[in-house]
C-alpha cells in the first residue's frame, strides 16, 4: 500500500519541485541527489509530468515546465 512507502508520495513531490529548476538535469543524476527511493521518485515525477508542473527533454533530462 501507498501507505507503507518510506517517503509519502506528496512529500516526494514537493522535494522535487523544490530541487528542480529550469535548468536541465538528467533524471538518473537527480534521484541520486535527493536521496528519495528511485519506484516513489519516478511515480511522482510521473505525477508531475502530467500535471504540467515538470517536462522531460530529450536524453531523460528534466526542467521545470514554463
Amino acid at each position: 500500500p501507498a501507505s507503507d512507502d518510506p517517503v509519502p508520495l506528496a512529500e516526494a513531490r514537493d522535494a522535487l519541485l523544490e530541487n528542480l529548476s529550469f535548468t536541465p538535469v538528467g533524471i538518473d543524476e537527480f534521484i541520486r541527489a535527493t536521496k528519495i527511493p528511485v519506484g516513489v521518485a519516478l511515480t511522482a515525477i510521473l505525477e508531475l509530468e502530467l500535471a504540467g508542473s515538470v517536462r522531460r527533454l530529450a536524453g531523460g533530462r528534466l526542467v521545470l515546465a514554463d
